[in-house]
């Protein structure tokens, strides 16, 4: 009985099988082969199969992690084996080869290699928030890392569009590594007290990820924070879609409608709204509000259609949505470093506010804090049940 036997063979490892004697009248070929995507640090598996037993290799390109094995319960089997690293994205065409007695044979496989998600760069200790204590100091600084096991070197810079005047950021070599330094002039102090940018790291993939950057300066700014809650909804009324996104529901067109009642411009970026039991939404860095402008979040959907000075968002699913109870609950803003911008409870802070309102609630005056909340449709002028983005009797803030 003829034993099949293994060689080595300009490095690889192949298998052989002795001509059987039969058959000979098949020429040899590679078939059944289909073109492959595979990502970066996923194992790539291809059978190779021959028409007549043979010796089965890989020809070209030369990968030297690869592998291939014989299959022993087939007699013209083989199976490949190669897990690309990030240096071959791209488009790789394998070529394998079939010797069998005096024939031989070979064919090619496109296998387009993409970069690996899980290799994806990643912001250590971000989202970053820095809080400048001016009695204390007139520079904020900032160490930043990124995470890549993939690449030994990526690109990490200020994101155009999002730069800060007097603000630098010193990469290192590598691009893994920087130290931001922000230090505000009088006159910058004098417009806004909160500033905002963005950073982001690529690697030679393609592959990148983004991190924002909020400062808040106290202790000596010129201007004060001046967002306020002006309107409430936690019982959507009946047919009305105040996300205007097409559902009606009454999770989703839950929402929180915040104004900047300031002159100067301030900057929301790591901002969070609370209801009694958690953090429900967090304001991207950076998320400016200039004044007059509003920014709604509301409980989820697809907010569309409102005007340019309307900044809508929505809570993600993972926290629930807003998740506002119709009983009564605490709708809370606070500034990145956790102090309280503005709070409103409900039913205390509101007149004649049931669980089933069926409107939202409204500050009795338009932006002025030192009123108390009402039913929308007790406002002066009121249009509607809700006003998302607008004042009560449905114009521009």
């Amino acid at each position: 009985m003829r034993r099949a036997r293994w060689l080595l063979l300009s490095g690889w490892l192949v298998w052989t099988l002795p001509s059987l004697g039969c058959g000979s009248g098949v020429p040899a070929r590679i078939v059944g082969m289909d073109d492959r995507t595979i990502a970066v640090g996923e194992q790539l598996e291809l059978t190779v199969r021959g028409t007549v037993p043979g010796e089965i290799s890989l020809e070209s390109p030369v990968l030297a992690d690869a592998q291939v094995t014989r299959l022993a319960s087939e007699t013209a089997t083989a199976i490949f084996r190669w897990v690309p690293v990030a240096s071959d994205v791209g488009v790789k065409p394998l070529t394998f080869a079939l010797k069998a007695g005096g024939q031989s044979a070979t064919e090619s496989v496109v296998v387009t290699v993409v970069p690996s998600e899980a290799g994806r760069p990643r912001f250590l200790n971000a989202p970053y928030n820095i809080l400048l204590d001016l009695s204390q100091s007139q520079t904020a600084t900032l160490p930043i890392a990124v995470k890549d096991d993939d690449n030994e070197a990526i690109s990490l810079a200020i994101v155009g569009g999002t730069e800060l005047a007097n603000a630098t950021l010193d990469v290192m070599p590598n691009g893994k590594t920087a130290m931001f330094t922000f230090s505000p002039t009088p006159a910058q102090l004098a417009d806004r007290c909160s500033f905002g940018t963005q950073l982001r790291a690529r690697d030679p993939g393609g592959l990148e990820a983004l991190a924002g950057i909020f400062i808040e300066a106290r202790n000596g700014c010129g201007a004060e924070p001046g967002v306020l809650i002006n309107e409430v909804l936690y019982d959507p009324p009946t047919g009305v879609d105040p996300n205007r996104d097409g559902t009606i529901s009454t999770s989703e067109d839950e929402f929180v409608e915040l104004v900047n009642i300031s002159g100067k411009a301030i900057e929301l970026g790591g901002a969070t709204i609370s209801d009694a039991v958690a953090v429900r939404f967090t304001f991207p860095t950076p998320t400016t509000l200039q004044p007059g402008d509003s920014a709604v979040v509301f409980g989820g959907g697809t907010p569309q259609g409102f005007p340019a000075r309307v900044k809508v968002f929505a809570a993600p699913s993972i926290t629930g949505g807003l998740s506002l109870n119709n009983s009564g609950d605490t709708v809370t803003l606070r500034s990145s470093d956790n102090a309280i911008i503005d709070s409103v409870t409900y039913p205390a802070a509101c007149v004649r506010c049931t669980a089933s309102i069926g409107t939202s609630i409204n500050r009795q005056t338009d932006l002025n804090r030192n009123t108390l909340f009402v039913g929308h449709d007790l406002v002066q002028a009121a249009v509607g049940k809700c006003s998302p983005g607008a004042r009560a009797n449905g114009t521009a803030f």
